[in-house]
């Protein structure tokens, strides 16, 4: 009784204790939130912050649930990942102002997050940016490309990929191209062209004569042999290029200080170093192997100072602003993205699998045996075996006593495998479908007798390697590998130890493809054949009556590896344009990206009043840059067809106290004398200076009263735009407004000149400037 007692107490206990368990599990359970509606329904709206918030809540109500801690931080970083990706689109695509706004929310989620913080770094770099290609695309438009290239290597040396920073970069480069040349820094002034007619002249003289033309400033290093002496002949060339050809023929150099400022000196390895500015720039590299380009730059224009940094994949260049001008194209040129091709690949498998099998088997044994009393086969008493009977043996048969076999099965087709892999140009792409087979293999030492084991594996299954080469065209060139095999038969070695028999099919072939273009590559087959027949003794060898006593199993077994291969261009090389391929660079001795060409140039623009000569080491101020028009007197002999013209170039309005110049040309091939005279109706000019050009005695001129009086007397060959002379004249202090005019004609005496029809410039004449007529500071010397 006691006993039950103790069973039944046991049995309560225990029911007892379950009810406690479920009861606490039932209060957990309410307590683990699996899903929450107002989060779920939050996050489907896209209001991932709401959602947030309200899971923080909850989580904050609840802080010991491992599922809402494990929700909060799924949560958090898809709504961090989401706001800077928000972020990052908006900056780039100008809307600083929504960016800003989309990474101050990523960072009131988390103040650490370093995406965000890097993105509101970038904000301000990108608005800097932003403002580098508006003035940039300003001097793209006034034709400035110097300062927009300028303006872009800025931009690009932050952010290499900035994709309308590049677009700008190529659109100046195809300008640059078109034009043939640029004037650097210069001003674009330079461009006009002008004929000259020098015969040993002081190098100095005629420095003065482009000065006097261009509105020039020169300074003059000490080193330059006062002696030197220039001889030019040239017609309708550009007054940069004729700068340029004197520099290289006379072997000096120079040195732009500002837009109408050269400073020149001698051109050797001591002045080089001396007066010419280095500049260091940074140059990422994205594709290409920063030393294999850094070679190229020591090969190809041999900078002062290449470092290379493998590890931020950067070169640091130290040089001149030309040597880095070059070293940015050719950067640009070999430093490209590679093309890519993705290959869609189908392994297929073609098997026929005949197998037959018809006919009546049999019983292929018959069996007899013995039993004793206790009726175990082949077990008998020694007393039994005096009493052995038909009882005592037993004959064994088959079962069943026989099998009529009608079987006949045909083959199928079974897709093994379809990847699809990107690859990048002259890579190799590897696919693996199947498995590593291990091996092991014993080796005894022969000197120790210890015996080791090693593990290699076999891989068995489908293997395929590709290497494309992308052609121009969009087609592929490819080395395609594909191995097939599988395990035939496992070997087991004396001392344990196994061994594979691999079967293998291979094919190595090397094709060209079209972008899309599918090839098949099949034949590799496989053939297996077994026959086999079963007869009864003696009955199945009878004709006819044989196929009663027989059955005929023929299977036949063939199968064919096909694959399907199709290349698909994903970017394809790259070509640059004629304009990016080939730039001029100077000569042998002489980098420069300014190719000078004596020839017309299709810039019209208005001249400045350039400065006369000053002492050497006086620093002058520039006056007003007025903008210059042209008027021509017609030389006519004795109403003869018009065979020259007379130009003058003068500001088209001065302001009291201003001097100014005025060029006189004569175009055509005008060889007889002539006498003409640049006078004013107006006292308000007077003559400063006269410059005169062309040597005496051709040219003779006499100042006076407010005028000068030209005679040339004759000319040695005809040539066009020849400079005569440059007047200089100033506008009274004091005049008054208004409107005054310039006349050039020929003097009227009988017998010594032609006919000429005289014209009037008007010059509008305004009050003088502030700070006395002078304008701005120019940091000028003119020895």
């Amino acid at each position: 009784m006691s006993a039950n007692i103790s069973i039944f107490r046991n049995f309560a206990l225990n029911c007892y204790s379950l009810v406690l368990i479920f009861v606490a599990l039932a209060g957990c359970g309410s307590a683990l939130p699996e899903s929450n509606p107002d989060v779920d329904r939050l996050v489907r709206e896209g209001r991932n912050e709401d959602a947030l918030a309200l899971l923080k809540e909850k989580y904050r109500s609840n802080p010991r649930s491992e599922v809402y801690k494990g929700a909060l931080v799924r949560l958090t970083d898809l709504t961090l990942n989401e706001l800077t990706a928000q972020g990052e689109r908006a900056r780039s695509d100008g809307d600083f102002e929504r960016a800003s706004d989309l990474y101050r929310r990523a960072l009131l989620i988390d103040p650490g997050y370093e995406r965000a913080k890097s993105g509101q770094k970038s904000i301000e770099q990108s608005r800097r940016q932003q403002g580098l290609l508006t003035g940039a695309e300003k001097y793209f438009d006034t034709q400035n490309f110097a300062l927009a290239s300028d303006y872009l290597g800025q931009i690009l040396s932050e952010n290499p990929t900035n994709a309308n920073a590049l677009a700008l970069q190529a659109r100046i480069r195809e300008k640059r191209y078109q034009q043939e040349g640029r004037v650097s820094l210069l001003d674009k002034r330079l461009d006009r062209t002008v004929s000259l007619e020098l015969r040993d002249t002081p190098l100095k003289d005629a420095l003065l004569l482009i000065s006097n033309s261009a509105g020039l400033n020169f300074i003059i290093d000490q080193d330059i042999p006062a002696d030197k002496k220039v001889t030019l002949f040239v017609t309708d060339a550009r007054i940069m290029d004729v700068l340029e050809f004197i520099l290289q023929t006379y072997s000096l150099e120079k040195k732009v200080l500002n837009r109408n400022t050269i400073l020149l000196f001698l051109d050797s390895p001591e002045k080089r170093g001396r007066y010419s500015d280095l500049y260091t720039r940074s140059f990422r590299i994205a594709n290409s192997t920063p030393s294999a380009v850094a070679e190229m730059l020591r090969g190809i224009l041999k900078p002062a100072d290449l470092y290379v940094d493998e590890r931020a994949r950067s070169l640091i260049i130290r040089d001149t602003p030309e040597v880095l001008e070059a070293a940015e194209r050719l950067i640009s040129l070999h430093d490209i993205a590679p093309p890519e091709v993705i290959f869609d690949v189908e392994i297929i498998e073609v098997s026929t699998d005949a197998l037959s099998n018809l006919g009546i088997e049999y019983p292929n044994r018959i069996s007899l045996s013995v039993q004793g009393e206790d009726k175990k086969a082949g077990t008998l008493r020694w007393s039994e075996l005096k009493n052995l009977n038909s009882d005592s043996f037993m004959v064994g048969v088959g079962d069943p006593l026989a099998v009529i076999n009608m079987k006949n099965t045909l083959g199928s087709a079974n897709i093994l495998a379809k990847p699809q892999i990107r690859v990048r140009n002259r890579e190799k792409a590897n696919i693996l479908i199947g498995d590593k087979v291990p091996v092991i293999t014993s080796t005894l030492n022969q000197t120790s007798g210890f015996e080791s084991q090693s593990v290699t594996y076999l891989d068995v299954g489908i293997k395929l390697d590709v290497e494309p080469e992308i052609y121009p065209g969009n087609e592929v060139a490819m080395k395609v590998m594909l191995e097939v095999s599988n395990i035939a038969k496992e070997i087991v070695g004396d001392n344990g130890l196994r061994a594979y028999q691999i079967g293998t099919r291979t094919a190595n072939t090397t094709l060209q493809l079209k972008d899309g273009e599918t090839q098949i590559l099949a034949g590799l087959i496989k053939n297996e054949g077994i026959n086999s027949e079963s007869r009864v003794p003696g009955l199945g060898s009878l004709p006819w009556l044989g196929r009663m006593f027989s059955s005929e199993n023929n299977n036949q077994k063939k199968s064919e590896l096909v694959l399907l291969i199709t290349p698909r261009i994903v970017r394809n090389t790259s070509y640059p344009n004629a304009f990016d391929s080939e730039f001029y660079s100077g000569t042998k001795d002489r980098l420069s990206l300014s190719q000078p060409a004596l020839g017309e140039s299709g810039y019209q623009t208005e001249r400045p009043a350039p400065l006369t000569s000053q002492p050497q080491g006086q620093v002058v101020k520039e006056l007003p840059t007025p903008s210059l028009s042209h008027t021509a007197v017609q030389v006519n002999p004795r109403g003869a067809e018009v065979i020259a013209q007379l130009d003058m170039a003068i500001p088209q309005s001065v302001t009291a106290g201003q001097e100014f110049n005025i060029p006189l040309t004569l175009d055509g091939g005008f060889t007889g004398p002539l006498t003409f005279e640049l006078r004013s109706d107006s006292p308000a000019f007077e003559v400063v200076s006269v410059t005169q050009i062309l040597p005496e005695p051709e040219l003779s001129h006499a100042v006076r009263r407010g005028s000068i009086l030209f005679d040339l007397e004759r000319r040695s060959a005809p040539r066009a735009n020849d400079v005569l002379a440059v007047a200089r004249v100033r506008a009274k202090a004091g005049s008054s407004e208004g409107a005054m005019d310039i006349r050039l004609e020929p003097e009227t005496a009988p017998g010594v000149a032609p006919r000429v029809q005289g014209q009037a410039r008007t010059i509008m004449l305004t009050a003088p400037l502030d700070d006395g007529g002078m304008a701005g500071a120019i940091d000028s010397i003119m020895p």
